[in-house]
């Protein structure tokens, strides 16, 4: 969410307008609309890129609404992360004749992310979305394992 949140950052301090309730929500979660007050605040916080990934939601309604902004900008983070996942099965991952990408995390149950990531990914690749976060599965794998020694 932060890369899409960010943009979302990037178009309110280039125009210094937003939807009312990005507005409300600058002054919620920073304290202030003032573009200048919101990159400090922004820097200053205990955890800048948490903070910045907040605001991914508006990005997504901005690209409901067709902001151009938005459609650029989910083109070229989805063609940077997929290049960069089908160099990684290239690389590692060769052998494998129809790879599983699993995508964690909130932002993947966004329909506008997934659909964008799975068109620009290699086709030999399909791709699942987890419905458990990664370290619960994990934890419950163990535990399975662990069960099984035991008996």
């Amino acid at each position: 969410g932060f890369a899409y949140g960010r943009h979302a950052i990037r178009q309110f301090l280039r125009t210094g307008s937003g939807s009312e309730k990005f507005l409300e929500e600058i002054e919620k979660r920073i304290g202030s609309c003032d573009p200048n007050e919101v990159l400090g605040r922004v820097y200053a916080s205990s955890s800048p890129a948490a903070l910045v990934a907040g605001f991914s939601s508006f990005f997504f309604k901005d690209l409901g609404y067709g902001a151009e902004y938005a459609k650029i900008a989910l083109k070229t983070e989805t063609d940077a992360l997929a290049r960069t996942v089908v160099s990684h099965l290239d690389r590692y991952h060769s052998s494998l004749s129809q790879p599983i990408i699993s995508l964690a995390g909130s932002i993947w149950k966004r329909k506008a992310a997934r659909n964008a990531f799975e068109r620009t990914i290699d086709v030999r690749a399909r791709c699942v979305v987890l419905e458990k976060p990664p370290v619960l599965g994990a934890a419950l794998l163990a535990r399975d394992i662990f069960m099984r020694e035991k008996r």
